[in-house]
C-alpha cells in the first residue's frame, strides 16, 4: 500500500494514498459519500418548480481490502453492528458534515481458492446521532 503523501506541482497539490494504515485490514479502497435528501415541489403538470432540503444528512463510508488479522480482534475487524466504530483514516469532515457517530451497516467477507481473504465494510454516520 502506498504511503500517504502530498505532491505539489505548479502551485497545485494532490494527495496520494491513504493517510494511515487501518488496523486489521490492508486497505485497497475507501470511498465516502455525503447526502442530504430533498423533496421537489411540482406544479399541476408535474414540472419541478422548487425544492426543499430535509436537513437529514448522511455520511456513507465504504472500505475494502485484504484481511490482516482475525475477526473480533482489533481495528476494523473488531467492529460490530450496534457499536460505534472508529476509522483511522480521516472521516471527521466531509461537505459540512462534522458530527455524528460512525456505525457499521454491512460487511462482506470474500474467500477464493487461490486468493487472499478480503473484506468490504460499509458504515453510516448521521450528524443527529452523537451518542
Amino acid at each position: 500500500m502506498a504511503a500517504y503523501s502530498s505532491i505539489t506541482t505548479a502551485g497545485a497539490s494532490a494527495d496520494w494514498g491513504f493517510e494511515s494504515a487501518e488496523t486489521g485490514l490492508f486497505v485497497e479502497s475507501m470511498s465516502e459519500t455525503a447526502s442530504d435528501p430533498y423533496e421537489f415541489l411540482m406544479d399541476n403538470r408535474g414540472r419541478r418548480v422548487g425544492f426543499a432540503y430535509n436537513v437529514n444528512l448522511e455520511h456513507a463510508i465504504s472500505v475494502s481490502g485484504e484481511m490482516n488479522g482475525t475477526f473480533g480482534t482489533t481495528g476494523l475487524l473488531a467492529d460490530a453492528f450496534g457499536t460505534a466504530a472508529t476509522l483511522v483514516n480521516d472521516t471527521a469532515s466531509i461537505f459540512g458534515i462534522t458530527a455524528g457517530l460512525v456505525w457499521l451497516t454491512s460487511g462482506t467477507l470474500s474467500k477464493s481458492r487461490n486468493g487472499w481473504k478480503s473484506v468490504s465494510m460499509s458504515y453510516s454516520r448521521y450528524p443527529q446521532i452523537t451518542s
